[in-house]
């Protein structure tokens, strides 16, 4: 019953998650088309000249739109997907550890492994959500590894009977993936600040 309520409750935050994601595209469209009547606008008060020069800014607009359009899509597709692996990953490890109520006895051991893994893999002085923040509010970019360590040491502690919050975690998931994809397709600055938001 317990499980039920954790995986509705999982799946109400990825349901957020989405609406999210949808409310920040619907900003990004407004945007967009508010610019567009801007241009529009101006096109209609200048002489053929600025019309010119309206519809070549009018066409920049155009093409910022769908760059970012598609951007967003990729963004969404790559984070939603690697989150529903990791909520399903953590239900079907939480479901085993409740099966199997001795593994806590290897919570200890786990930490160690834990420990191991943030010391070995990246850097030392990242701080996780903190990193995330930091990310949106200096434009740092957020390294491909966070994803990787936050993704098995949250399955780790869950497999264990330790307890992490599966919010932190995803944060950490999304931000990852979205600045290693701001990254490969050679975005930077305010680009990369926005796809981590």
């Amino acid at each position: 019953m317990n499980d039920h309520r954790e995986e509705h409750h999982y799946i109400k935050e990825e349901i957020q998650h989405i609406k999210d994601g949808v409310h920040h595209m619907k900003e990004g469209v407004h945007h967009a088309r508010e610019e567009m009547q801007q241009e529009i606008q101006y096109a209609k008060e200048h002489t053929a000249e600025g019309v010119t020069e309206s519809f070549f800014k009018m066409r920049r607009s155009v093409l910022n739109f769908l760059d970012w359009a598609v951007f967003g899509v990729l963004v969404g597709l790559a984070a939603g997907f690697v989150a529903s692996v990791f909520g399903l990953l953590l239900t079907a490890l939480t479901s085993y550890r409740m099966g199997h109520p001795q593994l806590i006895l290897g919570l200890p051991f786990a930490g160690l492994v834990i420990v191991f893994l943030y010391y070995h893999v990246g850097e030392h002085g990242d701080k996780g959500t903190n990193l995330v923040l930091r990310s949106v509010r200096e434009g740092e970019k957020v390294p491909w590894y966070v994803a990787v360590r936050i993704f098995i040491a949250t399955a780790i502690t869950h497999l264990f009977g330790g307890s992490a919050g599966r919010e932190g975690a995803a944060l950490q998931l999304g931000s990852s993936i979205s600045s290693t994809l701001a990254k490969l397709l050679k975005r930077e600055g305010k680009d990369t600040t926005i796809t981590v938001m």
